[in-house]
C-alpha cells in the first residue's frame, strides 16, 4: 500500500478522530481500568458512529457540561486559547486547569476535524461590555495558511428575504467584522472566469438555472475569502451553508459557529423581490423560473441546516416581513446579547465595546447662525427642482438633497465597493440606505459650506428614527415644508423621469415601497414639526410655477418680511405666527419679491406677437369647452371620461410649459430662465403656448377641453379675445359640505397633508373668491352649464353625457376609421373566462402548440394605462372600480394590434373578448367572423380564491377583494349573452376549468386539434434538401447510460458532428423563451418533450450544419418510435440506432453519483425515477422496430469506458463504411 492509499484510507475512516477523542478521554478521566474504558468508548462509537466523534466526545461532567480551552490573552488584544503542542505540555496543563484541548499536530490538516467549543462570556461585571473568546481557529482544507482566529456569524433566509443587505449593515455597525457573501464571491469568479474557463463556465450555467455550485469550489472561495482578512473579529457570511452536507463542510474546514440569524420571510413576497430586482440588476440568476428552483431548494436542504442550529440553541429566527430598519434592530439586539454581554433587550449599541464605533467621527454639527430649511414630499412631488430654483432665488443659500447625495457616492463607489454595491441595491428596491452612512454624508457636505446664507435640505428626515438622528447631530430646523400631492400624480412624474433620466430608484416596483414608506413613515415626522409650528403644507399637485409662487411668497413671508435691499437673510425668531396653516392660494395680484413684472400686466408689442392673429383662420371653428370646479368636485373624473367618449383633445398648460423648457426652443429659453429667477411665467406666455397647441392639433381634433381653466376672469377674457370663443363652461356645482366630505374621505387614503379640515376650508375660499367672476361673467351670457355634482361618479357623468351629446351632434363627431382589410383572411379565435379562470395560462399553451398569434385585451388595456395618456388614466380608475371598458374603445385598441400583426400570423387567439355580446357582433360586423369562442367555464367561489391567492404577489390594481367581487359579477351578468349567442351558433367550445392546469390542458386539446385541423393550419417549413446526402446515426440509452462519453469518442472518430437532442433543449431553456419556459417545466417533472417540438429544433440545427460535416450522430434520439418514423419521413432514413444497453439498477447508481456535483435540475431520486420509466416505455418499441429493419446495434455499457468504446467500434464500422 502506498502512502497515499494509507492517507485516504485513515482520511476515510477518521482514524486520526477517533485516536485524538480517545487519548483525550484518556487523559482527562484516568480511568483505573484504562482497557475497559476503551472499550466502553468503542462501544459507543459502533453504537453511534463515527459521524459525531469530536476530540472532546469521552469527557463529559456528570453534570453534562463540557470543559473548556485554557485561555491566555493574544498579544494583539484578543483573547486566544494556548493549544499544548507537546504531550508533556498537555500534562502540564492537567496541574493548572481542569480542563484540556488536543490537537495531534501529527495528524494530517485534511484529516482533522475543527474543534467546535462554546462562546466564553465574562462572570465579572463591568462598565464596559466585554468581548467574548473568539471562536475555535478553523483548520483549513489545505495549504499552511490558518484561518483567522475570529467569531462565525452566519446570516441565513430564502433568496430575496434581504439577508445580505442586513448582513452588510451589521458589518458596517460593527467595526472590525467582515462581510462575506458567498454568492458575491461565486458570480464574481463565473465573471472573471466563465467565458475562458470551462468549470467556471459550467458553474455559471448552475447558478443561471437557480443550482448550487460545487461544494468544494464554493468553500474553497469562502476560505480564501477569509484568510484575507488575518485581523478580523469577526465574519458574517451569507449564502452558506445551504445544504446538510455543506454544513458537514462547513464545521470540518470553518469551525465554530456562533450564531446563526435567520430571516423568516413570505415566499410570494421573497419571488416578487427576487423578479424585481432582476430587472434592475440584469443579476443572471434573478429569472422567474430559477428564483422558483431557488426557493424549492430552499425549503428542501437550506432549513434542515436551520434545524441543526436550532437543535444547537445557536439559531435566532428574525421576522422578515417588516420595515428594513425593525430587521436590522432585532439582529442587532441578538448580536449584541451574543457578542457583548447586554443582559437586555433594547436599542443596539453602536458599536461593540472593544471597537471604535461606526459613527465615532459623527459629533454634533456646529452650524454657523443662518436659517435651516427642509422639503419634505412624497417622491414625484417636485421637491428637488423647486428647491433648485428656491437657491438659485436667494443667493448664497445651499441644497443638500440626501437622495442625490447617496447617488452619487453610489456612481463613484457601487461597482467597486461592496458596502456601496449593497447600498444601491437598497436605493433601487426602495428601501432607506443605513442612518449612519446618511448622517454622515450630509454632516461632510455641511461642513463645507461654512459661509452659507442658509441651508435647505431635502429628502431627510424620512422617518422617527432619523429624526432622532437629525436632532442628535443637527438638531436646527426654523422651517418645514412639505409639498403634498396626490399618489396617482406622483406616480406619472416618477414614470416620466424614469424615462428620461434612467434613475436607478425610479423603476415601478421601487416606487410603490417609495410612496408606501412616506405614508406610513415620513408624514408623522411631518406631524411632529406640525405640532410645533413648523410645518407649512404646500399644494404640490398644480403647475409647477404656480407651487414655486407659494413657495416664494412663503419664504419671503419668514426670512424676508420687508423687501430687503441686499440678500442678507437673518432667521426670525418666530418663523410664523399660526401653527399648522398653509399660505393662501395666490390671486393675480400676488407677486414674488424681485418679480420684474406683474403676471397680469399688459403685454409689450413683442409680447402680443405671441398671441397675435396668427392661425386665428384655424381656430376660428374649434370647439372650446372650459371646466370649472372646485377641490373636489369630480371634474378631473368627469374629464376623463369626456375624454375617452368623445375624442375632445386634453390641452394641461402646465405640460404645454413643461414641454416647452424641455425642447429648448427660443420661447422655452426665456421662459426656463424667468422661471430660475422664481418669476412666474406672463399669462401672454401661456396664452400662446396654448393657441400654438391647439393648432397643431385643431386639422385632427374633434374638439378641446381645458380643464380647470380658465383659473380667472383675466385668462377667460385674454382667451376669447386671442384665440376663440368657447362654447359653454361646464360648471361642476358641489356644495362646500359634500366637497369637504370627499376631502376628508380621500385623506384617509390619499396620504396628503392638506386633506384636513382647516385646509380644506381655506382651499373652498380661495376657489370661491377667484372663480366666481368667471362663472357670473359666462352665465350672464347664458354659457354656462352647471351639472349638480353632488352625486355619485355614475350620477355626474348620467348627468354631462346629455349635455356633451348635444355638442357632439351639433359638430358630428365620427370615429376614426382603421383599415381591416389586411384581417380578412385571418383566423380568429375568441377566449373567454372569468378573472382567475386560467385562460391566460391556457393560451399560453396553445399559441405554443399551435402557433396562434395571442392578444390579451387586458394586457392590451393595460399597456394603454402605463402610457399615461388620458385614456389610460380614466381605464387604470375604470380597472379599479371592477368596471367594464367602453366596446368601441377595446374594439379600436384590438383593431390597432390586429392590423400590425397580420403579416405575420396564421391567425388570432384573443384573450378576453368579448366581453359584451354588443362587443362580439360589432367585432364581427366590422372586421370578420369568428371560427369559435373557447369558455373556460369556472365557478365563481374558484375564480375568487385564485385571485386572492395572485394577489399576493401580483401587484395588479384589480387584485383586492372589493373589486374582484365587482368583476366577478359584472362578469356573469355581461358574459351570458355572449356564451348563449354564439352555443346558438354552434360556435362555442365550454371547457370545464375548475380543475388543474394540466387537467384543463387536457380538454382544451382535442378542441384545438379539430378546429386547427378543419381551417388547415400547417407547421412551418424548414428546407431539409441539403440533408439529404449526410449519413445520419441514431444514439440511444437511458439517463446514465454513458452515451455522451461514447458520442464524443465516436466524434474524434469518425469526424461527425455531434447533436444533443438534450442540450438542444437546454439551450432551448435558457434562451427565456415561452417554449423554453415550458420545456424547463416538463424537464423538471421528468416528462418527455412533444415529439414535434423537438423535431423542429434538431432540423433547423442540422440544416445549419450540414455543409460543414461528414454526417450527424444524433445522441438521445428518437425517445418515441413516432419521432423516429417522423424523422424518417420528412428528412431521410437512418444508417443505424446505437443502443447503450444498461440496467435500470446501474443507470439509478450512476445519475445519483453525478447528482452529487452536476447541478442539474433533473438529478434528483424522485425526477430520476420518472425518467427511467418514461425512458423504457417509450424507448423499447423504437429498439424493436430497428431490430426488425436489421438497423439496431446494442452495446453492453456496464462496463467501464474503455470496454464500452471497444464495443461501440465494432457495431460502428460495420455501418460507416
Amino acid at each position: 500500500m502506498t502512502s497515499s492509499d494509507a492517507k485516504k484510507y485513515l482520511t476515510n475512516k477518521e482514524i486520526p478522530q477517533l485516536f485524538e477523542s480517545l487519548m483525550t478521554g484518556l487523559l482527562f478521566n484516568r480511568p483505573e481500568d484504562h482497557i475497559a474504558f476503551l472499550q466502553a468508548c468503542l462501544e459507543k462509537v459502533k453504537h453511534e458512529g463515527l459521524h459525531n466523534i469530536k476530540w472532546n466526545v469521552f469527557i463529559e461532567h456528570a453534570n453534562g457540561k463540557k470543559p473548556l480551552p485554557p485561555i491566555a490573552p493574544g498579544t494583539n488584544g484578543k483573547i486566544e486559547k494556548k493549544e499544548p503542542e507537546t504531550l508533556d505540555e498537555l500534562l502540564a496543563s492537567l496541574e493548572t486547569s481542569s480542563s484540556i484541548t488536543l490537537m495531534a499536530s501529527s495528524v494530517p490538516t485534511e484529516m482533522r476535524r475543527s474543534s467546535p467549543l462554546p462562546p466564553i462570556r465574562s462572570t465579572t461585571p463591568s462598565k464596559e461590555p466585554a468581548p467574548v473568546a473568539p471562536a475555535t481557529p478553523a483548520v483549513p482544507s489545505s495549504g499552511s495558511d490558518q484561518l483567522p482566529t475570529a467569531h462565525v456569524v452566519l446570516v441565513m433566509g430564502g433568496p430575496g428575504s434581504g439577508k445580505d443587505m442586513q448582513a452588510l449593515r451589521l458589518a458596517d455597525k460593527y467595526q472590525g467584522w467582515v462581510y462575506i457573501s458567498t454568492g458575491d464571491l461565486l458570480r464574481k469568479q463565473v465573471a472573471d472566469k466563465g467565458a475562458s474557463d470551462t468549470k467556471w463556465g459550467q458553474i455559471s450555467t448552475l447558478l443561471q438555472d437557480g443550482e448550487m455550485a460545487p461544494e468544494e469550489d464554493t468553500v474553497e472561495l469562502l476560505m480564501d475569502c477569509m484568510k484575507q482578512h488575518p485581523d478580523a473579529k469577526g465574519f458574517i457570511i451569507t449564502g452558506y451553508p445551504r445544504t446538510l452536507t455543506q454544513l458537514e463542510e462547513c464545521k470540518k474546514h470553518i469551525g465554530q459557529i456562533d450564531l446563526v440569524l435567520m430571516f423568516d420571510c413570505d415566499e410570494n413576497e421573497c419571488l416578487q423581490n427576487i423578479i424585481g430586482r432582476g430587472a434592475t440588476t440584469g443579476r443572471s440568476d434573478d429569472n422567474e423560473a430559477a428564483a422558483k428552483r431557488r426557493l424549492a431548494y430552499f425549503k428542501q436542504n437550506t432549513l434542515q441546516v436551520a434545524k441543526q442550529f436550532e437543535d444547537a440553541g445557536k439559531l435566532h429566527i428574525v421576522d422578515g416581513g417588516r420595515s428594513g430598519d425593525d430587521i436590522f434592530f432585532e439582529a442587532c439586539v441578538a448580536f449584541d446579547n451574543v457578542f457583548y454581554n447586554k443582559g437586555t433587550p433594547g436599542e443596539p449599541s453602536a458599536t461593540p465595546a472593544s471597537s471604535e464605533s461606526a459613527g465615532a467621527s459623527l459629533v454634533k454639527v456646529q452650524l454657523p447662525p443662518v436659517p435651516l430649511v427642509l422639503v419634505m414630499g412624497p417622491p414625484g412631488s417636485g421637491k428637488d427642482t423647486q428647491v433648485l430654483r428656491l437657491v438659485d432665488r436667494y443667493k448664497g443659500w445651499v441644497y443638500l438633497s440626501v437622495g442625490d447625495l447617496l447617488r452619487k457616492q453610489i456612481a463613484e463607489k457601487g461597482s467597486s465597493d461592496m458596502k456601496w454595491d449593497m447600498i444601491s441595491t437598497l436605493v433601487k428596491d426602495g428601501e432607506m440606505a443605513p442612518e449612519d452612512v446618511t448622517m454622515e454624508l450630509l454632516i461632510e457636505n455641511i461642513k463645507k459650506h461654512p459661509d452659507a446664507a442658509g441651508f435647505i435640505i431635502a429628502g431627510y428626515p424620512r422617518d422617527m428614527k432619523q429624526l432622532k438622528e437629525y436632532n442628535k447631530y443637527i438638531e436646527k430646523v426654523d422651517i418645514a415644508f412639505i409639498l403634498d400631492c396626490e399618489e396617482s400624480t406622483s406616480k406619472e412624474r416618477l414614470k416620466g423621469r424614469l424615462t428620461a433620466t434612467g434613475r436607478i430608484d425610479d423603476n415601478e416596483n421601487a416606487v410603490a415601497r417609495r410612496l408606501e414608506f412616506f405614508k406610513q413613515n415620513t408624514l408623522p415626522v411631518a406631524k411632529h414639526f406640525d405640532e410645533q409650528g413648523k410645518l407649512l403644507v404646500i399644494d404640490g399637485d398644480r403647475d409647477t410655477d404656480e407651487t414655486f409662487f407659494e413657495l416664494c411668497m412663503a419664504f419671503d413671508n419668514i426670512f424676508f418680511p420687508s423687501p430687503p435691499a441686499a440678500r442678507v437673510p437673518s432667521p426670525p425668531k418666530s418663523p410664523r405666527k399660526t401653527s399648522g396653516r398653509r399660505p393662501r392660494s395666490r390671486t393675480s395680484s400676488q407677486t414674488p419679491v424681485n418679480s420684474e413684472k406683474p403676471a397680469d400686466a399688459p403685454p409689450t408689442e413683442t409680447e402680443e406677437e405671441e398671441t397675435g392673429d396668427s392661425g386665428h383662420e384655424v381656430l376660428k371653428n374649434a370647439k372650446v369647452v372650459f371646466v370649472i370646479g372646485g377641490p373636489g368636485s369630480g371634474k378631473g373624473t368627469q374629464c376623463e371620461r369626456m375624454v375617452q367618449k368623445y375624442g375632445f383633445t386634453h390641452l394641461s398648460t402646465g405640460d404645454l410649459l413643461r414641454a416647452e423648457v424641455k425642447a429648448g426652443t427660443p420661447r422655452g429659453k426665456q421662459l426656463a430662465a424667468k422661471m430660475q429667477k422664481g418669476e412666474l411665467v406672463p399669462m401672454y406666455s401661456v396664452l400662446g403656448l396654448l393657441k400654438d397647441a391647439m393648432i397643431k392639433h385643431a386639422p385632427k381634433s374633434k374638439g378641446f377641453i381645458l380643464d380647470g381653466y380658465p383659473r380667472e376672469l383675466k385668462q377667460a377674457t385674454n382667451f376669447e379675445d386671442k384665440i376663440c370663443k368657447c362654447q359653454f363652461v361646464l360648471y361642476f356645482d358641489v356644495s362646500d359640505p359634500v366637497m369637504t366630505e370627499r376631502l376628508l374621505e380621500r385623506g384617509k387614503t390619499s396620504g396628503r397633508s392638506d386633506d384636513n379640515e382647516e385646509t380644506i376650508k381655506e382651499r373652498l375660499k380661495t376657489f370661491h373668491e377667484v372663480t366666481e367672476p368667471v362663472i357670473t361673467h359666462f352665465e350672464a351670457e347664458d354659457r354656462v352649464k352647471r351639472v349638480d355634482s353632488n352625486g355619485s361618479i355614475d350620477d355626474v357623468w348620467a348627468k354631462v353625457q346629455p349635455i356633451m351629446d348635444e355638442l357632439v351632434s351639433a359638430i358630428g363627431l365620427a370615429r376614426l376609421n382603421i383599415d381591416v382589410t389586411p384581417l380578412k383572411k385571418c383566423k380568429v379565435f375568441f377566449v373567454v373566462g372569468g378573472p382567475g379562470s386560467g385562460k391566460g395560462t391556457q393560451c399560453e399553451k396553445i399559441v405554443q402548440k399551435y402557433g396562434f398569434t395571442h392578444l390579451s385585451t387586458g394586457d392590451i388595456l393595460r399597456d394603454t394605462v402605463k402610457s399615461g395618456s388620458p385614456m389610460g388614466k380614466q381605464l387604470n380608475q375604470m380597472m379599479e372600480s371592477g368596471q367594464l371598458v367602453p366596446l368601441e374603445t377595446v374594439l379600436d385598441l384590438l383593431k390597432e394590434q390586429m392590423v400590425k400583426k397580420a403579416s405575420s400570423t396564421k391567425g388570432f387567439l384573443i384573450d378576453g373578448y368579448p366581453r359584451e355580446l354588443d362587443q362580439g357582433i360589432k367585432f364581427e360586423n366590422e372586421i370578420k367572423e369568428v371560427e369559435c369562442v373557447v369558455y373556460f367555464e369556472v365557478s365563481e367561489k374558484v375564480m375568487k380564491e385564485r385571485l386572492m391567492h395572485r394577489a399576493k404577489t401580483s401587484g395588479r390594481v384589480d387584485d383586492n377583494e372589493e373589486t374582484i367581487a365587482k368583476r366577478l359579477k359584472t362578469f356573469k351578468e355581461c358574459t351570458t349573452p355572449v356564451i348563449k349567442y354564439y352555443e346558438e351558433k354552434k360556435k362555442a367550445a365550454k371547457v370545464d376549468s375548475n380543475g388543474s392546469i394540466d387537467d384543463v390542458w387536457a380538454k382544451v386539446q382535442p378542441i384545438m386539434d379539430e378546429l386547427v385541423s378543419a381551417i388547415g393550419l400547417a407547421r412551418l417549413n424548414i428546407d431539409v434538401t441539403p440533408l439529404k446526402k449526410c449519413k445520419v446515426f441514431f444514439v440511444v440509452g437511458g439517463p446514465g447510460s454513458g452515451k455522451g462519453t461514447q458520442c464524443e469518442k465516436i466524434v474524434q472518430k469518425y469526424g461527425f458532428t455531434h447533436l444533443s437532442t438534450g442540450d438542444i433543449l437546454r439551450d432551448t431553456v435558457k434562451s427565456g423563451s415561452p417554449m423554453g419556459k415550458q420545456l424547463n417545466q416538463m424537464m423538471e417533472s421528468g416528462q418527455l418533450v412533444p415529439l414535434e417540438t423537438v423535431l423542429d429544433l434538431l432540423k433547423e440545427q442540422m440544416v445549419k450544419k450540414a455543409s460543414s460535416t461528414k454526417g450527424f450522430l444524433i445522441d438521445g434520439y428518437p425517445r418515441e418510435l413516432d419521432q423516429g418514423i417522423k424523422f424518417e419521413n420528412e428528412i431521410k432514413e437512418v444508417e443505424c440506432v446505437v443502443y447503450f444497453e444498461v440496467s435500470e439498477k446501474v443507470m439509478k447508481e450512476r445519475l445519483m453519483h453525478r447528482a452529487k456535483t452536476s447541478g442539474r435540475v433533473d438529478d434528483n431520486e424522485e425526477t430520476i425515477a420518472k425518467r427511467l420509466k418514461t425512458f423504457k416505455e417509450c424507448t423499447t418499441p423504437v429498439i424493436k422496430y430497428y431490430e426488425e429493419k436489421k438497423k439496431a446495434a446494442k452495446v453492453n455499457a456496464e462496463g467501464s469506458i474503455d470496454d464500452v468504446w471497444n464495443l461501440t467500434e465494432k457495431a460502428l464500422d460495420q455501418f460507416a463504411q
